[in-house]
């Protein structure tokens, strides 16, 4: 891990992050049940949501990497995926994830999602055990209750185990994969938002672009919708990959 981050320099700091309780559904049995989750109703909760900033990383003597998104598409663009060399983009409708080959087992197309929530599911993925699949969260309307079939895959999730359980090549639309080094995700976008200081680096890209005079500050999404979180291992390996995106 020394030797991956080397030319990274980190400076201590500390503020506290608001607090987030929130709901998050969880469908079963063809209804939704309500359970404890956190940072996931958009409205009273996102907007707040503060940035923890217990260590920052300085990459390569302050230049930006060579994919920092320097528009409001280039941001979408990041929020993309492949399996298998098929390639989605999120916020991916139910029939996008289907079409990728990922089956919704136990979910009811005419389930009724919360309004202004995300719901917490698993995704199959050619016949695979939906529990040991990809996470996801599907989001339906601001104000309404939709059905299922017409929900949002707004974030996805991979790790090691599930990513070799599944038996699929996952790459973000970058070329980051779970295996690759931390190091490549500096290469590519530069210093992040915040890390955690040993193994964690989290983007919250329109939040940084606001911050440099890229974009207008009411264009900057909560870090709730807009978030690209790294985990790595000791050895500077990528173990998981989440990405949520959910613009307006």
């Amino acid at each position: 891990m020394e030797q991956n981050r080397k030319k990274m320099k980190k400076t201590a700091g500390r503020c506290p992050a608001a607090a987030i309780m929130a709901a998050i559904l969880v469908l079963s049995a063809g209804n939704l049940a309500a359970v404890q989750a956190s940072d996931i109703n958009l409205e009273t909760n996102a907007a707040s949501l503060e940035l923890s900033s217990a260590s920052a990383v300085e990459a390569y003597e302050g230049e930006e990497g060579s994919a920092a998104p320097q528009t409001l598409d280039d941001v979408a663009k990041i929020y993309s995926f492949s399996v298998d060399g098929n390639t989605v983009s999120l916020p991916a409708s139910v029939e996008d994830m289907k079409a990728a080959g990922f089956g919704f087992d136990g979910y009811s197309d005419e389930d009724k999602l919360q309004a202004n929530a995300f719901a917490g599911i698993y995704l199959s993925y050619n016949g695979s055990d939906a529990y040991k699949s990809l996470k996801a969260d599907i989001y339906g309307d601001k104000t309404d209750r939709v059905p299922f079939k017409d929900g949002k895959i707004a974030r996805i999730s991979i790790d090691k185990d599930r990513e070799e359980t599944m038996g699929i090549e996952f790459k973000t639309a970058d070329g980051i994969a779970v295996g690759d080094p931390v190091q490549k995700v500096l290469d590519l976008y530069g210093t992040p938002t915040n890390d955690n200081g040993k193994d964690l680096l989290n983007y919250f890209f329109t939040t940084d672009m606001a911050k440099k005079g890229l974009i207008e500050e009411a264009q900057k999404m909560s870090p709730a919708t807009d978030k690209l979180a790294i985990n790595y291992d000791g050895d500077g390996i990528i173990t998981a990959i989440t990405m949520v995106y959910l613009p307006e």
